[in-house]
């Protein structure tokens, strides 16, 4: 697996994200195009996972301070499901973070979706909330050394 990040919006790497992101969650989850791609993309990270140089998956990190970031629109290609790709792009948006100097991670799991973030190390905090008629916890991981 190999990863690829940019802040570009011209680039290749970002336009595959994009990609990923339509038919995951516009295609399949039916959000509104107008929601899914907003005014934060000049001012995120964007990582996509490749394997063989077909991008398989994606996620955005959003910086909200000096020492927190948001981990945004994360998805795995359908085909692409229950093979470890989503925990290995989790990992690789940890390692980044820490590398950039981020304290901790926060991150809005789709209800159902929480288990996964567990499994990375995440922590529900709150009640459950609407996000693009869909419902999500927020979850945080701290990126204290331990």
């Amino acid at each position: 697996m190999k990863f690829k990040w940019t802040q570009d919006l011209n680039s290749q790497t970002y336009q595959d994200a994009l990609a990923i992101r339509k038919a995951v969650f516009i295609g399949e989850q039916g959000i509104n195009p107008a929601l899914e791609i907003d005014d934060k993309e000049k001012l995120a990270r964007h990582l996509v996972a490749y394997r063989a140089g077909e991008p398989l998956a994606c996620a955005r990190l959003l910086p909200l301070s000096e020492e927190t970031a948001k981990v945004q629109r994360v998805a795995v290609l359908k085909a692409q499901r229950d093979h470890g790709i989503g925990r290995e792009l989790m990992a690789e948006c940890q390692a980044y973070s820490q590398e950039q100097g981020f304290k901790e991670l926060i991150l809005h799991a789709q209800a159902g979706r929480e288990n996964f973030y567990q499994l990375c190390g995440y922590q529900g905090e709150g009640d459950y909330f609407e996000e693009a008629g869909i419902p999500h916890l927020q979850m945080r991981l701290s990126l204290a050394e331990k």
